[in-house]
C-alpha cells in the first residue's frame, strides 16, 4: 500500500471514529462534565492517579496503597456526581471502541518485534 493510500485510510477511519456513538456520547458527555470546574479538576485528578496506579504496576507489580485508596474514594465521590459518571462511562464506552479497533488492525495474530521477524502490523 502507497504511503498517500494509507494516510487516506486512516483519515477514514478518523472521520469514522467521530461519527461513532461512543465518541458522540464521549464529547457531549466532557462538554457537560467540564463544563463544572470542580468537576473538571476532579476528573483531571482521577486520570492522574489511574495513570500513577498503571506506572505503578508497571514498575513495581503493584500499585501503593495510598494511590488506590485515594483513586477509590475519588471514584466514589465522582459516582455520585451526574455529569461526572456520565463522562467516566462514555470515556469508557470510546476506549472499549478504540481498544476493539486496535485489535482489529493488529489482526488475530500475536505483535510480532523487531527480534521476532516482523513489525506486528498484520
Amino acid at each position: 500500500m502507497e504511503k498517500q493510500q494509507l494516510i487516506c485510510e486512516a483519515k477514514n477511519l478518523s472521520l469514522h471514529l467521530r461519527e461513532s456513538r461512543e465518541y458522540q456520547a464521549y464529547t457531549a458527555a466532557r462538554e457537560t462534565a467540564f463544563a463544572n470546574d470542580t468537576t473538571k479538576a476532579l476528573i483531571e485528578q482521577y486520570h492522574r492517579l489511574q495513570l500513577k496506579a498503571q506506572g505503578d504496576m508497571l514498575s513495581c507489580g503493584k500499585a501503593e496503597d495510598k494511590t488506590m485508596e485515594e483513586l477509590k474514594k475519588l471514584g466514589e465521590l465522582l459516582q455520585f456526581n451526574p455529569a461526572a459518571a456520565g463522562f467516566l462511562m462514555a470515556e469508557y464506552g470510546l476506549n472499549q471502541l478504540l481498544s476493539e479497533v486496535y485489535q482489529a488492525g493488529a489482526g488475530s495474530e500475536p505483535a510480532r518485534h523487531a527480534a521476532g521477524g516482523g513489525t506486528g502490523i498484520a
